[in-house]
């Protein structure tokens, strides 16, 4: 067993004339294989587990050079242990044992491992990578960025997509105030399911639905789901494909921005009565609303919190003093358009 431990220090090898003609690219599930993990068009992620990363099958694109160049960045976050691990191996030919390159032990500072290594092997060999990742919690993390596995000397025998995708759009519907979600394969290849998931962010997704795939077709095919609970005012949505072992992979983000007309609350008038402060507000649509009301010293008279129905409210507060005849400031938090502020003289 070749046993290496990377340091930050490790110094570049520079291979002369050669050039990589593989480059891994989690926006292309060709490239890669997983059978476990988070993948993003950036980058495949593991944490608190064991997860295996499988590249396609190579062979040497000339007969003239019998050695192939392998460069490989691993990045690690700042927590993991000695005993998490990143393991590269090769084989060769479909029937050869599996021989381990280099063993990456996690340290307790971010660092970014950098790889290079070489490989003999005769002109009728194939041979194929693996890498295996390890952490024991779920704040330790292994990740390999897009373009940061590279092997020269070679052609690469990509994995046959699971999907070709024509498209993929999202949509908001003012009328009824949903997000539309389209898209279209014009081939599919042992493909189980499509998961449709939801970000507020950007970064953090949720599932929100699973539809079927048609397992194989050749023909164009179109998908269509509609999201009745899109709130924010900016939504963000991708596609996630599994195929009938268990491989996925996940399309480009698309964004949504809601329609704000309309949407915010709408303050109708302010009246104080025995020291009672009679808020009237017009609700477009169903909302977690934020209230405080400030009177010109900067005092805040009111803060609260509501989930209030379409509808036109009336929103009872004791001042603790008539303020009838003043001028106040109202503000009302929304999911819509951030706030809405207003300067009124109450009413008495």
């Amino acid at each position: 067993m070749k046993k290496n431990i990377l340091l930050l220090t490790l110094s570049l090898f520079l291979f002369s004339g050669a050039k990589g003609q593989y480059v891994i690219n989690f926006s292309d599930p060709a490239t890669y294989q997983v059978n476990c993990g988070d993948v993003v068009p950036s980058q495949w992620t593991v944490k608190d587990k064991t997860c295996e990363l499988s590249l396609p099958p190579m062979v040497l694109n000339n007969t003239s050079s019998l050695n192939i160049y392998f460069s490989i960045k691993i990045n690690q976050s700042g927590n993991l242990e000695s005993s998490d691990e990143f393991m590269i191996m090769h084989k060769v030919n479909e029937n050869g044992s599996w021989i381990i390159d280099t063993i990456v032990q996690g340290t307790n500072s971010n660092n970014v491992r950098l790889i290079n290594d070489s490989i003999s092997i005769t002109s009728a060999d194939t041979i194929y990578f693996k890498a295996l990742a390890h952490t024991n919690a779920s704040n330790e993390f292994w990740a390999i960025k897009s373009g940061d596995i590279s092997i020269s000397n070679v052609t690469p025998l990509y994995f046959p997509l699971p999907i070709e995708l024509l498209s993929f759009d999202a949509e908001y519907n003012e009328e009824y105030s949903t997000v539309d979600i389209n898209w279209a394969t014009l081939t599919e290849t042992n493909n189980d399911y499509f998961t449709i998931e939801r970000s507020l962010n950007g970064l953090d997704f949720e599932a929100i639905s699973i539809i079927d795939g048609a397992g194989n077709s050749n023909s164009t095919l179109n998908y269509e789901y509609t999201d009745f609970d899109a709130t924010a005012t900016v939504t963000y949505y991708r596609l996630r494909q599994t195929d009938y072992d268990g491989q996925t992979s996940v399309s480009d983000i698309v964004s949504v921005q809601a329609d704000e007309s309309g949407l915010s609350p709408q303050i109708s008038g302010v009246n104080s009565q025995n020291g009672e402060i009679l808020l009237s507000v017009y609700i477009p649509k169903e909302q977690n609303i934020g209230i405080e009301i400030v009177d010109l010293s900067g005092k805040v008279i009111v803060s609260d919190q509501k989930m209030l129905y379409e509808g036109m409210h009336t929103l009872n507060y004791n001042s603790g003093s008539d303020i009838g005849g003043n001028i106040i400031f109202i503000r009302i938090l929304n999911e819509f358009s951030g706030s809405v502020n207003k300067k009124v003289f109450v009413n008495t």
